[in-house]
Order: C-alpha cells, then structure tokens, then sequence
C-alpha cells in the first residue's frame, strides 16, 4: 500500500507562543513546515523566512508547493487595539485578504485561521457561549478576527478557497512571552517569579475559560483533515469549557508557586466582559476532540518552565 504524501505547511507566526508549538508537533507527524515569521528568536520549521505577512504578495513564491495555511500571525492584542483601529485594520485585516488572494492563485488548498473565542461574541447572552451565539466584539482585535472569518467565507464561496476557524480561550503554557501583556496565566505567574505586584482591572470576578497550549495545537492539527460538506459548519470553538475567576487564579498559583502574590487592584475596563466561557460540544462530536491537560497540570508545567527560563 503506498502512502499519501504529508501536506506540505506553511505557519504564519510560527515562531511565537502558539505557533512555534505547532511547528513542532507538525514535524513530529512528519510535514514539511515552512515557518513565515518577523522573529528570529525561536526559529521553528524546516524552511524558516523572515518576513511580514503583508509582504508576502510581492513575494508569491514563498507559497510555492504549500498545500495548507495556517494563520496564526496577529500584530495588535485585545487590550491595546482599540488605541489605533486603522493599524489594526491595515496590519491585520487588510494583510490577511491579501494573503488570501495570493492563497487563491498559489493553488492553496486550506486556510486555518486562529480567531479569538474570547473577543469575538462580545457580552455573553448565554454560559457556555455556542458558536452560533450573536457576534458583537468590544475590542477593534474582535473586530478584525471576525472580519477576517467573514472574508474567509467570502472566499470560498466565490473562489473555491475551503477553510476551517478555531475560536480558541485563552491558551497558556511553555513558551508564552514575557515581554508582552497577554494572557493572565503567563503575566501572573512572571510577576510571582520575580516578587512583582499583579494589576488587576476590576474586582478580580472576571472569569475566563484558560486552555493549555498543547491542547490547542492538537485541535489545530485534527482540523487540518477535517473535510466539511459544501453546507457543514467550519468554525469551531476551543477551549476547556471551565471558567476561572481571576480570583480563583490567584488562588491556584498561590498553591503552586507556594507564594502570595501581591495583587493592586484598577478601575475595571471597558472592554472586558464579565464572563467568557466556551461551549465547545461541536469540536468534540464532529472531531472527536476534547482537552486532556487540566489547568492544574498545565499551571505546574508553566511554572516548571517559567523558573528555567529566568534562570537561563
């Protein structure tokens, strides 16, 4: 019996937090991996460029012989995106229809697009919140990741460009990095290390649905063969379906680290809604998939990780 050949991959931010795990559990299942990132800091991928997404339309063959995408690549973070809406828009939005209509006349057969569980929906009107729950972001990152979703169902409606969209929670664990202001878990857990206060916006009864980084890439890696039918669904949520105060949080990185973190508490800020927490039913009955890591086990290894990397 002959084998089919591995689907050759690009990964558009395959060297950051999310993507350079991908890159490796790709290579580990045997795909050429073509890494297309600004940063040199952790190379990932057989074949790695250095290049801005937006450029990649001058440079049609670092598409040459790729079968699927993935995009991964976000220059704005929900936080900071609403101070200037139109960079958001040309970096990120503008690019990435670009780069889709590059996709089209490379030949690519998939686009998998990670878009945001945590900003996309807005205020929840139901806990867990569906895929199929209204759409109102608060944030211009919401705005543009849904966008981004819109066109992508544009495309393959009138160019045949089949693609899949992961929702994700808020994704933790090794490899996060510390000099930017995302992710709770990874901020949190630096600013224990280092005996540093932890702001927190509001009364600290925010919740949040927290996914270990190992669980997401194995989704991001099952959709890769998903196959939907011309009326099937092709967004799916992914997250752990369990909701952390950031009270709660504080609680079980105390248990952990076995130190009190020091905690001055803000003014609560717009942008951020109550209570995000996904419903993530579709991914498990149609893909089988469903977190294996609990938040317990994926906080001790962050942990693990954090203390060697500041000691390296």
């Amino acid at each position: 019996m002959v084998k089919k050949p591995k689907e050759n991959v690009l990964v558009l931010g395959g060297s950051g937090f999310i993507g350079s795990h991908l890159v490796n559990l790709l290579e580990q299942r045997g795909h050429v991996v073509r890494n297309v990132d600004l940063r040199t800091g952790r190379i990932r991928g057989s074949e790695y460029v250095q290049m801005d997404m937006q450029n990649i339309p001058q440079h049609p063959e670092i598409l040459d012989g790729i079968d699927i995408i993935y995009h991964l690549a976000w220059n704005t973070i929900p936080q900071t995106s609403n101070q200037d809406p139109g960079a958001d828009i040309q970096d990120n939005l503008y690019a990435t229809v670009r780069l889709l209509e590059s996709g089209v006349q490379a030949g690519i057969k998939k686009v998998i697009f990670m878009s945001s569980g945590g900003t996309v929906y807005g205020l929840p009107q139901q806990i867990p919140i569906p895929e199929d729950h209204p759409c109102e972001p608060r944030c211009s990152y919401g705005i543009t990741k849904l966008a981004v979703e819109k066109y992508l169902e544009l495309f393959r409606v009138t160019r045949g460009q089949e693609y899949v969209i992961l929702r994700g929670a808020n994704p933790f664990g090794e490899g996060q990095d510390l000099n930017r202001p995302l992710g709770a878990v990874g901020v949190f857990l630096y600013r224990t290390l280092q005996g540093l206060p932890i702001a927190i916006w509001g009364d600290g009864r925010i919740v949040r649905d927290y996914l270990y980084v190992g669980d997401l890439v194995r989704a991001l890696y099952r959709v890769m063969h998903y196959r939907p039918p011309e009326n099937g669904v092709r967004i799916f949520n992914v997250g752990s379906g369990v909701g952390l105060s950031l009270l709660e949080l504080l609680e079980v990185i105390e248990e952990v680290t076995g130190s009190t973190p020091q905690v001055e508490f803000q003014p609560p800020r717009p942008v951020d809604v109550p209570v995000n927490i996904l419903d993530c039913r579709r991914i498990n009955a149609l893909l089988g998939w469903r977190p294996q890591t609990s938040f317990g086990e994926g906080l001790q290894r962050t942990w693990q990780w954090l203390q060697q990397a500041c000691l390296a």
